[in-house]
């Protein structure tokens, strides 16, 4: 509930909490009309190929479910086409395919064996990718990364919860990033 409270301040609305013995909870979330149009630095970028025209594709690893669907839901009509894995080695299996993947946007705190970290440390042994990071925990934003590929990701860990535009800027900024 902190997190739905979270996202919808932070998306500028107002939650309301109506309770009465007996009679239960009624939780009311109003949240500003959004824009019809969407800024043309979030608006998705084609890769043209020999075999024609692709549309960049996002990898979105997060054990909650609900999550990352929000999240592909966000993405596929900013025009991104997503693919979405609940834990790290089906994660892993879809980098090894023969699946078109232009960025991984992976949870950290995995109930698995790995967390984001060490999922981003997996997959670029796989092939090499890039990667964004988010967190609903402080503590991965501050904790000191133990080598240069850690420190790099923990740099642009996007917070959770995140809204609509702070979801497509940091896509975008990752995606357009050189090396």
């Amino acid at each position: 509930m902190s997190m739905v409270f979270g996202f919808v301040k932070r998306s500028r609305g107002e939650v309301l909490v109506y309770s009465a013995e007996g009679e239960g909870t009624t939780i009311n979330m109003y949240l500003p009309r959004a824009s019809a149009s969407v800024s043309e630095s979030v608006r998705e970028k084609e890769v043209v190929t020999e075999e024609g025209t692709i549309k960049e594709s996002i990898l979105i690893v997060d054990d909650e479910e609900m999550v990352a669907n929000v999240a592909a839901g966000i993405l596929n009509e900013l025009g991104y086409e997503t693919l979405v894995a609940t834990n790290t080695d089906d994660a892993l299996e879809l980098v090894s395919g023969e699946h078109h993947i232009d960025l991984i946007f992976s949870d950290v705190v995995m109930p698995d064996d790995r967390n984001g970290f060490e999922f981003a440390k997996a997959v670029n042994q796989i092939r090499p990718m890039k990667i964004l990071l988010t967190s609903g925990f402080s503590k991965f934003r501050s904790m000191e990364p133990v080598d240069e590929e850690s420190r790099i990701l923990a740099q642009n860990i996007l917070s959770k919860p995140y809204n609509r535009q702070e979801l497509a800027s940091s896509v975008r900024r990752v995606l357009d990033a050189t090396g």
